[in-house]
Parts: C-alpha cells; sequence; structure tokens
C-alpha cells in the first residue's frame, strides 16, 4: 500500500473506528482462546511440519505511524503471515506465531494496521529462505525474524492418526491431554457404529473436530452448545454412530488435559445425564455460576425433554447434593412449567447460599408478574 493510498483512507475513517476499536479487545481475545485465526488447518490434514516465526525486532517509522493513525487512537500494528494468498496466522507488532510449513516462495510476511473488523495492509515482504532482516518500505520501515521447523505431532503415537484412533468403550471414562508446544498436538477418538454421545470436559486450550465416517450413507454429527465453542464442557452426539473426534491443543499452547464420558444406543441421553450427575456432585469444576448456567444450558439444549423428566425426581423425590440441585434447579427454570416453578420457588429461601446466588435471577424473574 503506498503512502498516498493509506492517506486517503485516513481521510475517509468516521467515528465507527472508535466503536470497533472499544469491541477489539474482547473479539481478539476470544479469537486468540479458539486458535481460529493462529492456524486455519482444514480436517483431516494432519500436516506434520511446522514452522516457527518469532518477531526479533520490528521498526516502525514515523511517516508509517502517522499515516495510520486516526483521529481517536494511535495506531496498533501487527503481522499477517500468508501461504498462496491464504491468511494462516496473525500476531501484534512482538511475538511468535506458528505455522504449516511451505515453501519459502509461497510466504508472505504483511505489516498491518490492526483493526476488529479488517486490518489494514500497509507493505508485504516476501519470505526468503536465507534472510531474516527484511526492509519493508521506502519510508525505512523494517523486521528481523528467527525461523525454526517443528513437528507438534512428533510425540503423538499411534493415537495422533485416525488409524491408531483410541476405542471408546462404555462405563470408563477416558482421560487424556494433548500439547502442541510439547509434541503431543493431536489425539483421535474412534466412535462405533452404535449411536453415541460424548460429554467432553475439557480446559480452554482443547480444540474439537467432530466427523462422521464420510463412507456411511449418513454421518451427522451435532455439538452442543451449537454456538459457545469456548465452552469447558461441550456434548458431542452421533447419532448414526461411526466417525472420529479429534482432539488438538490450540495452536501454540502448553500441556492442555479433558476427559470424555461416553454413552451409546438409542437410551444414550438418559445415561449420559445419569454420568454428568455423577460429575456434578463429584467434580469441584462447576464451582463458578457462569460455568453451572452453560451446563445446563448445554444439557436442556441436547435433550430438552429427558433432563426435566430426570431433574424431577433428583431434586423433588431424591437427596441430591447441592451441586446437583443447582443443576436441575436451572434446568427447571429454563424448562419454565408452571408446576416445576411453583416448587422450585417454594424452597428457594431454605436453600443454601450456593444454591440462592446461582439462582437468584431465575427465581426473581419467576416471581415478577406477567406483562
Amino acid at each position: 500500500m503506498n503512502r498516498t493510498f493509506i492517506n486517503r483512507t485516513i481521510v475517509n475513517r468516521t467515528r465507527v473506528n472508535r466503536i470497533k476499536r472499544i469491541i477489539s479487545i474482547t473479539v481478539l481475545l476470544l479469537i486468540g482462546l479458539s486458535g481460529a485465526l493462529q492456524a486455519n488447518v482444514p480436517y483431516p490434514d494432519d500436516i506434520p511440519i511446522w514452522t516457527r516465526l518469532e518477531v526479533e525486532k520490528a521498526f516502525i517509522s514515523r511517516e508509517t505511524t502517522q499515516a495510520n493513525r486516526d483521529m481517536f487512537s494511535a495506531a496498533e500494528f501487527g503481522w499477517h503471515v500468508l501461504v498462496n494468498g491464504r491468511l494462516v496466522a496473525r500476531i501484534s507488532l512482538y511475538g511468535t506465531l506458528y505455522y504449516p510449513a511451505a515453501p519459502e516462495d509461497e510466504v508472505d510476511l504483511v505489516l498491518v494496521e490492526r483493526d476488529v473488523l479488517s486490518d489494514d495492509r500497509v507493505s508485504v515482504v516476501k519470505m526468503q529462505a536465507d534472510r531474516n532482516h527484511y526492509v519493508l518500505n521506502s519510508q525505512g520501515d523494517e523486521v528481523t525474524v528467527t525461523r525454526e521447523r517443528m513437528e507438534p505431532d512428533r510425540e503423538s503415537g499411534v493415537d495422533g492418526k485416525p488409524d491408531g484412533a483410541i476405542v471408546l468403550r462404555a462405563g470408563r471414562i477416558l482421560q487424556g491431554s494433548v500439547d502442541f508446544l510439547g509434541g503431543d498436538y493431536t489425539d483421535y477418538v474412534r466412535v462405533p457404529s452404535a449411536p453415541v454421545s460424548i460429554l467432553v470436559i475439557k480446559t480452554m486450550g482443547v480444540v474439537l473436530d467432530a466427523r462422521g465416517d464420510a463412507q456411511q450413507a449418513a454421518p451427522a454429527v451435532t455439538q452442543y452448545p451449537n454456538v459457545n465453542r469456548l465452552a469447558r464442557e461441550t456434548i458431542v452426539d452421533f447419532p448414526n454412530g461411526y466417525g472420529f473426534l479429534r482432539i488438538r491443543g490450540a495452536i501454540g499452547s502448553g500441556k492442555q488435559e479433558y476427559r470424555l464420558l461416553f454413552a451409546h444406543g438409542e437410551n444414550r441421553r438418559a445415561e449420559l445425564l445419569k454420568q454428568a450427575l455423577v460429575f456434578v456432585r463429584e467434580s469441584d469444576e462447576l464451582q463458578s455460576s457462569f460455568r453451572q448456567k452453560d451446563f445446563a444450558d448445554m444439557f436442556m439444549e441436547y435433550d430438552s425433554e429427558g433432563v426435566p423428566n430426570t431433574c424431577r425426581v433428583a431434586l423433588f423425590q431424591n437427596n441430591a447434593s447441592e451441586r446437583e440441585r443447582v443443576f436441575c434447579a436451572l434446568c427447571l427454570y429454563k424448562y419454565n412449567r408452571a408446576e416445576d416453578i411453583r416448587r422450585l420457588n417454594q424452597r428457594y429461601a431454605n436453600e443454601t447460599d450456593f444454591y440462592r446466588d446461582v439462582l437468584k435471577q431465575s427465581y426473581e424473574k419467576s416471581t415478577q408478574p406477567a406483562e
């Protein structure tokens, strides 16, 4: 991008830039956690060789800085890496990124002025195998990088490929970990022929990719929650059986842990809920009210009729633990049957502090007069 074009762009920028920058921190944080823009690697390609690129030094001239600022904020610069014109990674001005290895003449390093909706290109250079220092433009902007080859799957073992996938077994909790930086990037789990539901309990840096077997007539897969891919807990349902669940660490992350609870057959939803209630009762991981609500919302999305039926028994007939009562009350408030709401409201005042704290909003909403 030449200087004339940059200056013309500045004249045309409006107040919307201020709004975009306010929301940019939140959006970019979520993107970074998901790993989506660090490297866009399509399933089922298992690329063995990657490149680690670190920006050691960078100089951005006053001319470039002035040309890219707006009236509300200073310019913020960063880098894109393109392979054959396709964005595969991006970072701020100083940092480290990772991308699938490619011939040097296919890789472009792009200086950008960062924006939440669309980064503005400033200068582009073609990477060269024998060079680490690049002068980017006539303004004297320059960068020094180091690159090294890495193999994120070098320690993944046989389960790092579909042919060696872990086989799920009923009644057993599968625990494992993945580690991009440690060389244990990928685990594959094989789904048997029967209908299967898998509850995945994971750290934030675990990335899931579920696919049915393409050779089957109807390789359908549904993931819950359907929107929040950053959730710590998720359910993957294979109604026809067959397929794989690929588990990976987020690109650039260290060790990430996961657990899989597994149920199969036509009664899998009720069986998975039974296992989930044990997890709720025995685990310390659902202390956060946000996670409690997300967990309940996920199960209601997964089985909106079966969960309330089970929760009525657990909450009103059995001696449920505090955490089970919280989970089931959240589900029943969401189901919104009048008789359930009446019984829940009757017991609210006698419940524990944690219960009342998590259920306060649901309780108060249910006691407001109908409009």
